[in-house]
């Protein structure tokens, strides 16, 4: 007995278009451009959607397919990359339906772009007066090729942190090291006691009696000629200047009775922060890291 028939296909009740997407590199953080997948209902009755998910975190979806979808229609599932770490991130859109088999999945899959600081010497101790210098150095994570504006914060008082360069370009695969200097102010001048003379032989002790002296000099100037006595006064105040500015120079931070730190940077231990920041669009990427100061 001979036997014939023809072969068809079988029905797909749900064809989803592509089956796996594949999205560009996305710095993380931000979102870019969405990709569709393409569903159609092959069945000849409504399909029903009851669900349209997509995980992880880095991938969301976005239906236009409604709670329904017609016999032989199709509609568009919009699906964005969202990416929250760097490197390559997978995941998978899921459709939950009233069709046999359900539910219907599609292959996520993207690369999440970043940058990050790495430190050799986090922690710099010196005195007030010095400078601390600090070697740091931004690398690109999984082909991140951008510019990063950078800057520092954090400095103690009576001081100041930069950073050069202040922006770093990175091409994907090298590090770019950058420098972080913090300046810091040393002690002023104080006045200074000369060594052993009690207080009442102080340098101002000495010249406020002085200035009397010359002050009752001026005075006792003849009387008959006003012009002879006001240049005497004026040669008084003149000398009274002088003696002042030399005197000047007895003033020093190293005496037992300097007064303060003379506006110096204070002791104590500082946190610096060095930021470094990429705008794409309406988005900044942010990136920080922590570097410590002592002043002693």
């Amino acid at each position: 007995m001979s036997l014939a028939g023809t072969g068809v296909a079988p029905i797909i009740p749900v064809t989803l278009s592509p089956l796996s997407v594949s999205f560009p590199g996305q710095y993380v953080g931000t979102s870019g451009l969405p990709q569709s997948v393409m569903l159609t209902n092959n069945e000849s009755t409504v399909l029903t959607i009851s669900n349209v998910t997509a995980s992880p975190s880095d991938f969301a979806p976005l239906s236009t397919c409604g709670n329904s979808v017609n016999p032989g229609a199709s509609c568009s599932i919009g699906v964005f990359f969202d990416p929250t770490a760097d490197g390559t991130r997978t995941g998978t859109l899921t459709i939950t339906d009233s069709a046999p088999g359900s539910p219907q999945t599609v292959a996520l899959a993207g690369t999440g772009e970043d940058f990050s600081f790495s430190a050799s010497s986090p922690s710099q101790t010196i005195s007030p007066g010095q400078t601390a210098s600090y070697s740091l150095t931004p690398s690109p994570d999984s082909g991140f090729n951008q510019t990063v504006q950078l800057s520092c914060a954090g400095a103690p008082a009576q001081s100041s942190c930069s950073v050069s360069p202040s922006s770093t370009t990175l091409n994907g695969s090298a590090s770019q090291p950058v420098t972080i200097t913090v300046t810091t102010a040393g002690t002023s001048a104080g006045l200074t006691v000369p060594a052993g003379l009690p207080p009442s032989r102080t340098t101002y002790g000495l010249w406020l009696p002085l200035s009397g002296v010359l002050g009752l000099a001026t005075l006792m100037l003849p009387v008959g000629s006003r012009r002879l006595r006001r240049r005497g006064m004026l040669c008084g105040l003149i000398l009274l200047c002088l003696l002042a500015m030399l005197m000047m120079p007895a003033c020093g931070g190293s005496s037992g009775s300097s007064s303060g730190n003379g506006g110096g940077t204070p002791a104590g231990t500082y946190n610096l922060t060095v930021t470094g920041n990429f705008t794409s669009g309406s988005t900044t990427l942010t990136r920080t890291t922590k570097l410590t100061l002592v002043v002693q």
